[in-house]
């Protein structure tokens, strides 16, 4: 396995970023200060333009351990999985997770709550530590290069127009949806291990301003062998 891990990101969070760092046993490339759409399509040519096997999407707002990064390389090791990714909270003010089994294929989906993001399903879940699921966040999965040869990262589920990034723009939203729905057209799979569950800040959508922000991409290689 040789993989790439990327992180997009407007805010970083120094603390977020400080556990960003301690994944050194992995190639990664930082994305700064673009806009989603645009950073993700960065990152995903970036990866396809080298011969790296796996890309692990770990978000800029999450706090996930390197033994968590870890695990989700030895599942995909020892399962050949597509995709799998570990589980977050969705914020602080529910109780909800950032992953569900429910099929949105049909749905129009403008809120939250029609995710059907439901603990119980995961954590308490029975049959092991792996279970597949529909949907989930993308905050922190590990992706097989063929995946990414046909589904695009950057794709977005509807756009909007608004400032929240500081400066009045269209932009792409809802990217994890698309994935998932990218994920049934083409057949493939999605695993979780519900060992890996990190924390997610939730809405910090206010702490978010590109006005005056230089985007940035830094690439840094691996310091340390990966030994699992």
């Amino acid at each position: 396995m040789k993989i790439l891990m990327g992180t997009c990101g407007v805010r970083w969070f120094k603390v977020c970023e400080y556990w960003i760092d301690q994944v050194d046993f992995i190639d990664k490339l930082k994305v700064k200060y673009m806009n989603h759409q645009d950073a993700l399509q960065k990152l995903q040519t970036f990866f396809l333009e080298r011969d790296y096997t796996h890309l692990l999407i770990y978000a800029e707002d999450i706090i996930a351990t390197p033994d968590m990064v870890k695990l989700l390389i030895k599942d995909a090791l020892e399962n050949d999985f597509d995709v799998v990714s570990g589980i977050l909270n969705f914020d602080f003010r529910t109780n909800w997770l950032s992953v569900n089994k429910t099929d949105l294929s049909n749905v129009n989906v403008m809120y939250a709550n029609q995710y059907n993001m439901l603990p119980i399903d995961y954590v308490l879940g029975d049959g092991g530590f792996i279970d597949e699921c529909w949907f989930n966040g993308m905050a922190l999965t590990l992706i097989k290069r063929h995946v990414l040869e046909k589904v695009k990262l950057y794709l977005p589920y509807r756009y909007v127009i608004d400032n929240a990034l500081g400066l009045w723009m269209q932009r792409g939203t809802m990217f994890d949806l698309s994935f998932a729905l990218q994920l049934k057209q083409h057949g493939i799979k999605h695993y979780i291990d519900r060992r890996v569950f990190a924390i997610h800040f939730g809405d910090t959508r206010r702490y978010i301003n590109l006005k005056d922000k230089k985007p940035e991409i830094q690439f840094i290689k691996a310091s340390k062998p990966l030994n699992l």
